[in-house]
């Protein structure tokens, strides 16, 4: 039963109708929150790109304080945002892009990516072993290629 339910019942009541302290309890037990808002984690990769979400909102979205997003806004730092007179707004497009654009590679997905770009460099009749790369890599223990030497 949510709140505005309970409150229904109770206004429909005859005026004297008694309740003890216990009824009453046992009324407020069986209450359940009211779902005037979705639950962000699950609701937000239904969201349009163009909705439009407050600061309080964003600032549960991605763990931070509504305070922390305020501070980003003055420093240029953060998603973009639209200005309106008494507060601010974000449109879920520009919060998904800024997060992609926050998201970091792992070391070593960044080592592998560099080798192939270094390895596609040369053509394949005159490739040359980048040796400070292969002994990079070798020290991560990502590639099991024998170390060679510079001749």
């Amino acid at each position: 039963m949510t709140p505005g339910e309970l409150l229904y019942i109770l206004r429909n009541l005859p005026a004297e109708t008694p309740m003890t302290v216990e009824e009453v309890v046992n009324l407020l037990s069986s209450l359940q929150p009211s779902k005037t808002e979705p639950d962000h984690q699950e609701a937000y990769s239904t969201w349009d790109n163009d909705k439009l979400i407050d600061t309080k909102t964003l600032a549960a979205r991605i763990g931070e304080r509504p305070e922390l997003l305020s501070r980003w806004r003055v420093e240029g730092k953060g998603p973009k945002y639209i200005s309106k007179p008494r507060y601010v707004s974000y449109r879920v497009g520009d919060v998904r892009k800024w997060l992609i654009s926050r998201t970091v590679q792992p070391t070593t997905e960044a080592d592998h990516k560099l080798a192939a770009t270094q390895i596609s460099k040369h053509s394949p009749g005159k490739w040359k072993p980048d040796t400070n790369l292969i002994n990079r890599l070798h020290t991560l223990s990502m590639l099991t290629v024998p170390v060679m030497s510079k001749a």
